[in-house]
């Protein structure tokens, strides 16, 4: 998120460079979608942990993580 909004530290560590150019360069938006589908896991389990109050029934959660568990094997 903090690269998404244009925080710039730790910027050139982490993305590759040959030929002292960037390898490729992920746009704001596409940064926050990784930050997003990166955090979806987290919010899904301790949302079926019932962490946190939410009207959603369990097999919302539930649904969500098997999906989530073939997403990630495919």
């Amino acid at each position: 998120m903090y690269w998404g909004v244009g925080g710039r530290w730790g910027y050139d560590v982490a993305i590759p460079v040959q030929n002292g150019k960037p390898v490729f360069n992920p746009s704001k938006a596409t940064t926050i979608l990784l930050a997003i589908i990166l955090a979806l896991p987290i919010l899904l389990i301790l949302g079926r942990m019932e962490v946190f109050a939410t009207k959603l029934p369990s097999w919302f959660f539930q649904t969500g993580l098997w999906g989530e568990y073939v997403l990630s094997f495919c």
